[in-house]
């Protein structure tokens, strides 16, 4: 993906020529583009679903062992990754 490969070639150049408040302020800006690029979120019914930026919980136990997704959001509502379903 381009973005990912432009990230990269930014960073290396940040961190050469960049000082501390550059390189600090880089990776606030590479953290929110991470978080546009859609991450797979894989369903398992009997299992607990969580979103695979930072683990909030995306499906909803039944008390009998199976978990149920009730929608596939677009976005987690805790971190705001972008989210593609499987």
């Amino acid at each position: 993906m381009m973005i990912k490969i432009n990230l990269e070639k930014i960073k290396k150049l940040v961190e050469k020529y960049g000082d501390s408040s550059l390189i600090e302020e880089f990776s606030c800006i590479e953290k929110s583009v991470q978080k546009e690029i859609p991450k797979i979120v894989y369903i398992q019914l009997w299992m607990y679903t969580g979103c695979p930026t930072c683990d909030y919980t995306l499906s909803t136990h039944y008390g009998d062992g199976y978990h149920a997704i009730e929608n596939e959001i677009d976005r987690c509502p805790r971190c705001g990754q972008l989210l593609e379903w499987e």
